[in-house]
């Protein structure tokens, strides 16, 4: 019994020894290995940013004209289009319901006499109608974004025949292509600029802004140096 317990001990002793030794020997591997990693710099991969950001999103850097003419270019001109019907109905169904609304007043007002002055009082019911009517109008800017939207039509029209009758080898140059986007573009941001009321500054009005201020301030200096 002594001995089978001392054997029991003894192997129980040789087994922590062993755990220890491979405890220690895993630390000393991981030890190398951060020293290793340390030591051994991975290489720098060229412009690998812009890599990353093209591989999120593939169509932001490698987006092609024709792709970019049927994606944006044709629906934005249908859209448009769809805008421009639906706008002239609104324009024209309420002129002519303010003019129905004045027509009504002013014959209310001439049977006035006929009537014993009863149909006045009908007189600034209709003209409170029509000038609702002419308020909801001037607060939606249906007449401004109607004339945007028709001039983004006519530009977007001009620049399909223009894009369609081109050669392959026209699509290709840059010119073209810059001309492609900032034709959509514009027509898109002078239909937003109708919306909120405000004509989008382009950057060549910014820019002559900045030389008149710059010839403005010469010539104070011209004049106080004469002076």
């Amino acid at each position: 019994m002594v001995t089978g317990a001392l054997m029991k001990t003894f192997e129980g002793d040789e087994d922590d020894r062993a755990d220890e030794e491979t405890e220690s020997d895993v630390a000393k591997e991981k030890q190398k290995e951060k020293e290793n990693g340390k030591k051994q710099k991975p290489a720098k991969v060229p412009n690998e940013s812009n890599a990353a950001d093209a591989s999120m999103n593939p169509q932001l850097g490698n987006l092609a004209a024709t792709k970019y003419y049927k994606e944006r270019t044709l629906p934005t001109l249908q859209l448009l289009t769809t805008d421009a019907a639906s706008l002239w109905t609104y324009v024209t169904t309420c002129e002519v319901f303010i003019a129905v609304c004045a027509f009504i007043g002013s014959l209310l007002g001439a049977l006035s006499k006929g009537s014993d002055g009863a149909t006045v009082s009908l007189v600034p019911v209709f003209v409170t109608i029509g000038a609702t009517v002419s308020s909801l109008m001037q607060q939606h800017c249906w007449y401004g974004r109607l004339m945007a939207v028709n001039a983004a039509v006519r530009a977007l029209t001009k620049l399909d025949l223009d894009w369609n009758s081109s050669s392959a080898l026209e699509r290709c140059s840059l010119d073209k292509i810059t001309e492609l986007v900032e034709e959509t573009e514009n027509a898109r941001l002078s239909v937003i600029g109708a919306w909120t009321c405000v004509a989008p500054n382009s950057k060549e009005q910014e820019s002559s802004r900045g030389q008149e201020g710059g010839n403005e301030k010469k010539d104070d200096k011209g004049k106080q140096d004469g002076g």
